[in-house]
């Protein structure tokens, strides 16, 4: 295969069987053969080329989990274009929604944009799934591509600055796919369960278009059904009997707090082989633990499978070994904290932190450690880098390449027996009394046991106050209690004293909704030091109740929206089965 529309192409190959399953409110709504793909985008792909006459032209596509997200990717490429999956607005207050797309608009010089709904944004050219659905025969020949061409673009996740767009070829992710299926062996027979939305890589590549390269089975729902049901998620899993789960480290947090004791034996993941986490720091206690009590429902063991990546890498870059108990060490972060070589511990001490293997690298991917250009020794901390056929070049419509050979990634790490070990990101360390320290080791110190304080509702940054760098701290907290604040912020200060200098008035407590996070759930640490410097975070605790009240109520209408979504999709399905049932009877009779 030459390009991602060959993935398609083979439909021949598999003829009619059903391979992506999309769940909408936990039911099958549809299922797709590659011919059904095949046909939908190509009849898409008429529409667009009557729609855009420009040639090769980003066209953004917000679009929740379903088959005319499939439709409109594959469409775009037909005709010629270059598909831009983004985050949907329901996913998004309206005005975070309406900033990030102007500024993918900006990024990727288009005006384009496929959705279900219009968006009041400037400039913005609407193309409504209507359109791309009406019957087009007219003729129409498949545009030519070259490997060297842009597949997709892919947005970073804009943790610690703007999201940029990452000009993936078709090289880039046929090769990725490649290394993908032979990390995980994947068949024709695999079964993948997933609520990851299409627009983030994980979901997009290690879901969607790994399912269509190895010619296996993919069920789909949306991210929503997840928030509001871990269970079902795992019940669908249990029901299909899926080979391969795939989610970040927060969603197997939420799956042990979430699901009861009494719930497990209506689930069966005997079938489950692969558990893969990743997009986030992986938790060693929460592979434990969901490994733990997930048992009883028949979870193998060995199953949890941590990865790491990134966009500019297309997706993955290292993969543990197959049927292989996940690595995780215990290392003392005095060491760690002045950037020495790492110290491994045989015990727990209360200086160590835990840190867990993400694999080594897949076929075709060189990777190196380096401080100060110079490639570091086994064990010694340094910044990640990387080369291989799958790592893209550039950046859409930016001058220069991403690096001559080797990406820079950011990332700080170590390398053990072979094994990839994250510990950092390079533009997230804080640097206190010549210490350099992780924000993240800080977020998990001070979350670690806590049952207030969760990874996901805690940043760390440091901030320039009369010439001296300061720890600051941020969590949200959904409880309106200035004792129980207070006693959070007292709880915090106490597990990071050891480690730096700070005090229950350096940690401020938010209301939920506060916080900005990236469209893949990740705190934005730039944007929360740009707040305390505005004020604005000092200006949240002090009127916490305001703001309380606020963002109760947007989550209330969200809920409220969700649910009066399900009740009206129910009535409307049944008043059309009532309608389908009368029709059909009808017919019969004459």
């Amino acid at each position: 295969m030459v390009s991602a529309l060959d993935l398609i192409l083979q439909h021949e190959t598999f003829q009619d069987k059903k391979i992506l399953h999309f769940y909408k409110r936990y039911e099958l709504t549809s299922s797709l053969s590659y011919e059904d793909i095949y046909l939908s985008s190509l009849n898409y792909a008429r529409n667009l080329k009557s729609i855009i006459k420009e040639k090769r032209i980003p066209v953004l596509i917000s679009l929740e989990t379903s088959q005319e997200f499939v439709y409109s990717f594959f469409g775009i490429l037909m005709a010629g274009h270059i598909p831009v999956p983004v985050v949907t607005s329901s996913l998004m207050l309206p005005k975070d929604f309406s900033e990030l797309i102007e500024h993918i608009l900006t990024e990727a010089k288009t005006s384009y944009m496929i959705s279900n709904l219009p968006c009041k944004i400037k400039n913005l050219n609407h193309i409504s799934i209507e359109k791309l659905y009406q019957p087009n025969s007219s003729s129409f020949e498949i545009s030519q591509i070259e490997t060297s061409d842009i597949c997709f673009l892919q947005f970073s996740s804009g943790s610690t600055q703007k999201p940029k767009g990452v000009a993936i070829t078709h090289k880039n992710i046929m090769t990725n796919l490649a290394q993908i299926s032979e990390g995980m062996q994947t068949k024709s027979h695999d079964k993948i369960c997933s609520w990851l939305p299409l627009y983030h890589d994980m979901g997009l590549i290690g879901v969607l278009l790994s399912t269509l390269y190895c010619g296996g089975t993919a069920h789909l729902m949306s991210p929503l059904d997840f928030i509001f049901s871990p269970f079902k998620w795992l019940k669908l899993i249990s029901k299909n009997q899926v080979s391969i789960m795939v989610a970040p480290n927060a969603a197997y947090a939420s799956c042990v707090k979430k699901i009861k004791d009494q719930e497990l034996s209506m689930l069966n993941l005997s079938s489950i082989r692969l558990a893969l986490s990743g997009a986030e720091p992986v938790s060693e206690n929460v592979c434990a633990r969901f490994q733990k009590h997930f048992k009883k429902a028949k979870l193998k063991a060995d199953v949890m499978f941590p990865v790491y990546g990134l966009a500019e890498a297309t997706l993955a870059v290292t993969f543990p070994k197959l049927d292989a108990k996940f690595h995780s060490l215990k290392i003392d972060e005095n060491c760690l904290n002045k950037s020495q070589k790492v110290k491994i511990l045989d015990n727990e001490n209360s200086d160590h932190i835990t840190t867990v293997s993400c694999g080594y690298p897949l076929s075709g991917i060189q990777l190196e450690i380096r401080k100060d250009n110079v490639v570091c020794q086994e064990n010694e901390v340094g910044e990640i880098y990387l080369t291989g056929e799958n790592v893209a070049k550039q950046y859409f419509n930016k001058k220069g390449h991403l690096q001559n050979t080797w990406l820079p990634t950011g990332d700080l790490g170590f390398m053990n027996k072979g094994m990839l070990y994250i510990v950092g990101r390079i533009k997230d360390l804080i640097i206190i009394n010549g210490k350099n320290i992780a924000a993240n080791d800080l977020e998990a110190k001070a979350s670690f046991n806590s049952q207030y304080i969760k990874q996901g509702k805690i940043v760390a940054f440091s901030t320039l106050i009369s010439g001296q760098e300061e720890v600051k701290m941020a969590i949200e907290v959904c409880r309106l209690d200035k004792n129980l604040h207070q006693k959070i912020r007292e709880e915090a200060a106490t597990k990071l004293g050891s480690i730096i200098p700070i005090t229950p008035k350096d940690i401020y407590i938010t209301p939920p909704l506060c916080l900005k996070k990236t469209t893949s759930g990740k705190v934005k640490r730039y944007e929360a030091k740009m707040g305390f410097a505005q004020g604005k975070i000092q200006h949240w605790q002090k009127y916490y109740t305001f703001y309380y009240l606020r963002s109760t109520l947007i989550m209330g209408l969200i809920g409220y929206k969700y649910i009066l979504k399900i009740g009206l999709e129910k009535i409307f399905n049944k008043k059309q089965s009532v309608e389908i049932n009368h029709e059909l009877s009808r017919n019969e009779s004459h």
